[in-house]
């Protein structure tokens, strides 16, 4: 009996079922660290990394994704980041056994803060942080708050929303 040979093409303007399924695995691997455990750093980092290691799967091999921090010219450590893509050909200054990095300002192309579950009170850290590391992007011409387009991407992240987007624009 033959079997039928599935189309491996994607039709566009379709939904990717490759895609759908890893949205599927992260939103699983979410849901049971919340089951398993009230320990929010726990939970926090297993919304972390499955976001990450979807990223080292599909991101160009001219980037990279990491958690940690970078550093500037003049010496300064950024806020620690959940997400980090960084630009490949820079070489990392350290990284950890947990693969946490220490990445130079010059190979960072974008940051994200992730939540497993979004409140009001989350977004003025996250804007702290967010404007932090856009300061700091400025010690490096052309990046930072002062340049048009920003070199640096800051975006935030989040699984769920624990109220409803009006109350969430509010705050």
């Amino acid at each position: 009996m033959r079997q039928e040979r599935r189309k491996a093409a994607h039709q566009f303007g379709t939904p990717n079922r490759i895609i759908n399924t890893e949205e599927d695995a992260i939103l699983a691997t979410v849901d049971r660290a919340i089951q398993a455990t009230p320990n929010s750093q726990v939970i926090g980092r297993n919304g972390e990394l499955p976001l990450l290691s979807f990223f080292q799967r599909y991101l160009p091999y001219t980037l990279r994704a990491a958690t940690g921090f970078f550093v500037t010219p003049n010496g300064e450590l950024s806020p620690q980041t959940d997400l980090l893509i960084l630009d490949a050909r820079y070489p990392l200054l350290a990284e950890n056994e947990d693969h946490s990095v220490r990445a130079m300002l010059h190979s960072v192309v974008w940051t994200v803060e992730t939540k497993t579950t979004f409140r009001s009170r989350d977004f003025s850290g996250m804007w702290a942080n967010a404007r932090r590391v856009m300061q700091l992007a400025e010690q490096i011409r052309g990046y930072g708050l002062a340049s048009e387009p920003v070199s640096i991407r800051t975006s935030a992240f989040a699984y769920r929303i624990a109220q409803s987007s009006e109350a969430t624009i509010r705050a």
